[in-house]
């Protein structure tokens, strides 16, 4: 679910390069006026990781969680452009899915 969608949205950003990445971030960290491309992207990722996990978790919880999977997925791809790809993108996804995430998800899972 969630763990396919991150790699999957990590392997589409390295594909598009480092310089679009970066060039991206800019242009969605201080947008124009009526500029909203960084806000309709950051809100399609949170609502297709919001429909995978309201089928897992309780809504509240999964409107938390979703917030902190935000962050740690652009937070990764900030790091990925500030450090020119000397971090690598899917390598801190990969890392993410397996650590933070599972011990997340495992909190908030439905029995």
């Amino acid at each position: 679910g969630v763990s396919m969608y991150l790699r999957r949205s990590a392997e589409i950003i390295e594909q598009n390069t480092l310089q679009v990445a970066q060039q991206w971030m800019k242009s969605v960290s201080a947008p124009l006026e009526n500029e909203n491309m960084g806000m309709d992207k950051y809100n399609f990722d949170s609502e297709s990781i919001m429909n995978i996990l309201s089928k897992f978790i309780e809504e509240a919880p999964a409107e938390v969680l979703t917030r902190e999977i935000m962050a740690s997925y652009y937070g990764a791809v900030v790091v990925w452009c500030i450090t020119r790809g000397e971090i690598g993108l899917s390598d801190s996804i990969e890392s993410y899915c397996e650590n933070g995430l599972r011990a997340s998800l495992e909190k908030y899972e439905r029995n």
